[in-house]
């Protein structure tokens, strides 16, 4: 029999109630083949129905204690549960699908209607649930079920927002990536306005602009906003929204399916500022694939190459290559590069128009996320210009390394010279025209001759020599040279002069630049044994003329160009870089000392000067000397002393040489001359000759460099006790105490070494005479 416990006995606002029975006839409910189920208004079972108990097994007693929903497919009872408990308290009415157990254990789909009852004042009484077997329609109703759970699954997977909202603007629906994004449930949500709820305040559209836009059906398609997230942070999403219209067209909502693309925003204004840095750098960028095939070029590559991008994309890497690689040097690349390791190192490479340019490189494999190598990116940079500023230091550092050796080397060797072409002299002078031993000392001294000459050339190179100079104009000292240069060069060399008319002048040794000139016009004629062109040219280069920014060790400033170009055989690479070096000669044996192009080194530098040299095998070649500006006029070269003038004398002079040799020399000349002569080995002895001698002590000679101190040193002590006494210094090399750079001060006279007899007799009359005029 039903059991009919827990009736309701009054209404919700307290007026007397009807009994159930008489709003629901019970029997006739227990007599319904379909199982039903009739709860109070809370969830509780009241009333189980015959159909139900035989379907179920559950007696009346057991429904009375029992929740239905235990007999529900354990996958439908969660929907089911939640669905039921939301509808009976506020009287909706509900239709779904469940799984509900038989009494055999077996689960058959029911389709569940449930209804709400009322009192007759309104008030919620009771709610009725029908359960209809419909499991023989299982084919369609299971592919609703399906298609239900394949809406829900997906509804609730996608990566997408889904936010269902009214024309009032407030949230109807709102699924679970809407949750996981902004951090709201869906209970949180639903009910409250979409715009104010997820826009901050001030990019909120008014409410009556998002109306207009639905009732004209114009809410845009595709928008991108920033919205808020629970926490406060801002996000940036991107919205599609469709509006949703009811059976008769009307406009009842919208969709909104939004995307959170601030990550991938932020990774494309990442990407962006990458490629605006790959595109700005001056280092040249490539992307190859695994074979070497070009794919990607950024605008330095062009800059440097002359490629354009399109000229090179799907071409190899090998359109760069110049030939000065061997093919093992490409070998341990591609070895290297093979065994996933990254390589770096140097190219020398051609540009599209044919020249060669040095880079630094570094090439990397690119590996996809199994770690395989797809890609190569390779780093190039052109060091071209400080590959051969290298080059040039480093020839500098081994130019002035020779030169302190030559000018070592020189200094002694002169003093040995000195005293064999000096003594050699004196017995010519002394032999019989006719003594068969004049000969051979005339061989000595021819030999004596040549070693001086070469001595001169290496002190030269080192930039050990006096200079004298003076204020000058280059387009003068060429042009008074044409005539000599014609002849030295021979009539089958055409010699071309262009000269700046508004030449700026000087200042150096006219002698030392006609050496210049001389030797480098000897050079060219050698390298046209059958003839050409010899050009030389005068110019002005500015301080701001991009030429001279390329030239390493060369000081801002205004310098004069001096240009000598051959048209012959040029030089390769390395004769290029050595060509400075003293007895460095591509001639055949005997017909060159090497000392020839050392010379003009040594001469130019000493100038304060810088020479350079371009040159390519069978490109002739081009000698450029730049000396630096000078403001004041131009002088006249001062003459030479009459050579037949007198060299004899009675004067005293002081002797200050510590080479024996060297000092015997100098005071058996001297006295022959008629001069009374004091002598001292080193400054110290000098020192207590002067004080005890008390006559007048006309002339000291003293070298530059002696043991215990040196020639400047002394002659200024000893001016303190002889005031009268003038000083000639004599050495193999100058010393910077003396002469600073190789340049005599001013009222300082000098005698190189080694000199003749007649050489340092005329020097010393020279120098008295100035005295006593």
């Amino acid at each position: 029999m039903p059991h009919s416990d827990d009736i309701p006995s009054e209404s919700g606002d307290g007026s007397p109630a009807r009994p159930l029975e008489s709003i629901v006839y019970l029997d006739v409910l227990d007599q319904l083949p379909t199982p039903m189920c009739l709860m109070k208004w809370k969830g509780k079972h009241h009333f189980l129905n015959r159909a139900w108990t035989t379907f179920t097994g559950q007696n009346a007693q057991q429904g009375s204690d029992s929740e239905w929903i235990q007999w529900v497919h354990p996958e439908d009872a969660d929907i089911a549960a939640r669905m039921f408990e939301q509808a009976i308290p506020e009287g909706i009415a509900l239709d779904l699908e469940v799984r509900l157990r038989r009494h055999d254990g077996e689960y058959r789909m029911m389709a569940v209607t449930g209804r709400p009852l009322r009192l007759p004042n309104g008030a919620a009484g009771g709610y009725l649930a029908s359960f209809q077997d419909i499991t023989p329609h299982l084919p369609v109703s299971e592919q609703l079920r399906q298609s239900h759970q394949r809406f829900h699954h997906l509804y609730n997977s996608t990566p997408l927002a889904f936010v269902l909202w009214g024309t009032d603007r407030r949230i109807l629906d709102w699924n679970t990536r809407a949750q996981e994004i902004f951090g709201w449930s869906k209970e949180e949500v639903v009910g409250k306005d979409f715009f104010n709820l997820l826009m901050p305040a001030d990019q909120r559209p008014p409410v009556e602009e998002v109306v207009d836009y639905l009732i004209r059906e114009e809410l845009p398609k595709v928008q991108v906003n920033c919205n808020c997230t629970k926490s406060g942070q801002i996000i940036l999403c991107e919205w599609h929204n469709s509006l949703l219209h009811d059976g008769e067209g009307r406009i009842r909502g919208a969709i909104s399916l939004g995307l959170d693309i601030t990550q991938s925003k932020r990774a494309a204004e990442d990407q962006k500022r990458l490629t605006t840095a790959v595109e700005q750098v001056v280092e040249a960028i490539l992307i190859t694939d695994t074979q070497g095939c070009i794919q990607y070029v950024n605008p330095a590559f062009t800059t440097i190459t002359g490629y354009q991008a399109g000229e090179v994309r799907g071409r190899k890497t090998s359109i760069l290559k110049s030939g000065q690689h061997s093919l093992a040097f490409y070998q341990e690349l591609w070895d290297t590069l093979s065994r996933g390791e990254v390589w770096r190192g140097f190219f020398i490479n051609r540009r599209k128009d044919g020249s060669l340019y040095q880079e630094e490189a570094t090439i990397s494999p690119i590996r996809d996320e199994s770690g395989k190598t797809i890609n190569y990116v390779a780093v190039k940079r052109d060091v071209t210009r400080e590959r051969v500023l290298e080059e040039q230091f480093r020839q500098s550092q081994k130019m002035e390394a020779v030169g302190r050796l030559a000018g070592g080397v020189a200094h002694d060797f002169n003093n040995l010279l000195t005293a064999i072409l000096g003594y050699s002299e004196m017995i010519l002078i002394r032999l019989d025209p006719n003594d068969p031993l004049r000969d051979d000392l005339e061989e000595i001294k021819a030999a004596g001759d040549r070693a001086t000459a070469l001595t001169r050339q290496l002190l030269a190179f080192s930039r050990r020599q006096v200079l004298q100079p003076q204020i000058l104009d280059l387009n003068s000292i060429v042009a008074n040279m044409h005539k000599m240069l014609q002849r030295l060069i021979g009539e089958d060399v055409s010699l071309k002069i262009h000269l700046e008319p508004t030449l700026w002048r000087v200042r150096a040794d006219p002698g030392q630049i006609e050496q210049v000139l001389m030797n480098l016009a000897v050079n060219a004629r050698d390298a046209m044994p059958d003839g050409g062109a010899l050009t030389i040219e005068t110019s002005n280069v500015g301080a701001e003329s991009g030429e001279l920014l390329r030239l390493r060790g060369v000081a801002p400033g205004d310098y004069v160009q001096l240009s000598v170009a051959d048209t012959g055989e040029g030089m390769d690479e390395e004769t290029r870089l050595r060509c400075f070096e003293p007895f460095f000669t591509t001639k055949d044996q005997g017909k060159g000392t090497g000392l020839g192009l050392s010379t003009v080194y040594g001469i130019v530098q000493q100038s304060e000067g810088h020479i350079f040299v371009e040159s390519e095998r069978g490109r002739g070649c081009r000698f450029v000397v730049y000396l630096p500006r000078n403001a004041e006029s131009a002088g006249s070269v001062e003459s030479r002393p009459d050579a037949e003038r007198l060299v004899q004398g009675s004067e005293t002079v002081l002797v200050v040489e510590d080479e024996d040799a060297v000092r015997r020399l100098v005071t058996v000349i001297l006295k022959k001359n008629g001069y009374k002569v004091l002598e001292a080995r080193h400054g110290g002895e000098a020192l207590l000759t002067c004080e005890r001698f008390t006559q007048p002590i006309h002339l000291m000679m003293t070298d530059v460099v002696m043991p215990q101190m040196n020639g400047r040193d002394l002659a200024n002590r000893l001016l303190t006790i002889h005031p009268e006494m003038k000083v000639l210094y004599m050495s193999g090399y100058t010393n910077e105490a003396i002469i600073r750079h190789g340049i005599l001060e001013s009222g300082m006279f000098f005698i190189q070494k080694p000199f003749t007899p007649t050489d340092l007799s005329r020097k010393v009359r020279e120098v008295l005479d100035q005295i006593t005029s």
